[in-house]
């Protein structure tokens, strides 16, 4: 059996200043923010463009799961 690709869910953005890259997305590619409180009672924040999203993650301060090896404007591409 072959798995197969039905949809991308979202990106994984590593930034290095979120209200900084919020803005930018918001104000120039006209983008949606969406914050929302994860189990631990942080605020974490998402970008939405139609279907597709990009979570935003803190260099330095990445949430698990994560990429081995993070960097400032890494990306990780979940799919479903």
């Amino acid at each position: 059996m072959n798995p197969q690709l039905i949809t991308l869910d979202h990106f994984v953005l590593t930034v290095k200043d979120i209200p900084t890259t919020l803005a930018f997305y918001e104000q120039v590619l006209g983008m949606t923010r969406t914050p929302f409180t994860v189990a631990d009672g942080s605020t974490r924040y998402a970008l939405h463009f139609g279907s597709m999203k990009i979570n935003l993650h803190q260099c330095g301060a990445e949430f698990e799961p994560k990429a081995g090896h993070v960097q400032a404007q890494v990306l990780l591409i979940c799919v479903s």
